[in-house]
């Protein structure tokens, strides 16, 4: 028996639906996947957010900061119509919000994002809202590493993961000794069968980002990884069915 390998659906099902939006991630549970990806932000009144960018410039039209605004100045504006007029009911959805739908039917990946000018309010306010939800099912990721290490020392057993970029896994390798991450979620080019087996070996799980055509997928399963992230689960689903 073929091990399972996880279909994560990167800001949902990003390629159909809107990116980090609630209709992208209830596309992505329809479309097979096991966890999605999303990224948080924090507001200037303490509130967690769902969006990639630290400003909405790209997904709403307004060059603003989400953490110079409040929730209720950031939830008027539309976060769908840049993607495809039919979401313009979209609006940036909140950690909170998040975990109510989806915390007890899909797995969520977190990426804590370190763009703010005090990084400590997120972690503050990811672990508020978190401790409110035992029950879900969550990693907490960063491309941040002393984020990942100042959570750990506030909270010892949410499973943490270290994303990476390029070739660091090294530099990756050393830092979990100090966090002890389930998992690591490097660049999907970067993957190599003997990495995999070296992550293994730690008994750290592999999910590479962000794999969309068919011979990439492929390409990872080869090389033992244990879930790749992608913008098309619908395809990924596809491809693990006869595994």
């Amino acid at each position: 028996m073929k091990k399972k390998i996880l279909n994560i659906a990167h800001r949902g099902a990003s390629a159909h639906a809107p990116e980090n939006t609630m209709a992208a991630f209830e596309l992505a549970i329809q479309q097979g996947a096991d966890m999605i990806e999303m990224d948080l932000h924090v507001t200037r009144d303490g509130k967690v957010v769902i969006c990639h960018d630290s400003n909405l410039l790209r997904t709403a039209g307004k060059d603003i900061s989400i953490e110079s605004a409040s929730l209720e100045d950031l939830q008027r504006f539309d976060v769908g119509s840049w993607f495809d007029p039919r979401f313009s009911q979209e609006r940036i959805p909140t950690l909170q919000q998040v975990l109510e739908r989806f915390g007890g039917r899909v797995a969520l990946n977190l990426e804590l994002k370190a763009n703010h000018s005090d990084p400590s309010l997120l972690i503050a306010s990811a672990l508020k809202v978190l401790q409110t939800y035992p029950q879900a099912r969550c990693i907490l990721s960063s491309f941040q590493w002393p984020l990942l290490l100042e959570f750990r020392k506030q909270e010892k057993k949410i499973p943490l993961a270290i994303l990476l970029t390029g070739n660091y896994w090294e530099q990756a390798f050393q830092f979990a000794k100090a966090i002890g991450p389930i998992s690591i979620h490097p660049e999907w080019t970067s993957v190599t069968s003997q990495r995999v087996e070296q992550a293994h070996k730690a008994r750290w799980k592999v999910y590479p980002y962000v794999a969309n055509a068919v011979e990439e997928m492929k390409k990872l399963i080869s090389d033992g990884v244990d879930g790749i992230m992608t913008d098309r689960p619908d395809r990924l689903c596809k491809l693990l069915q006869p595994l």
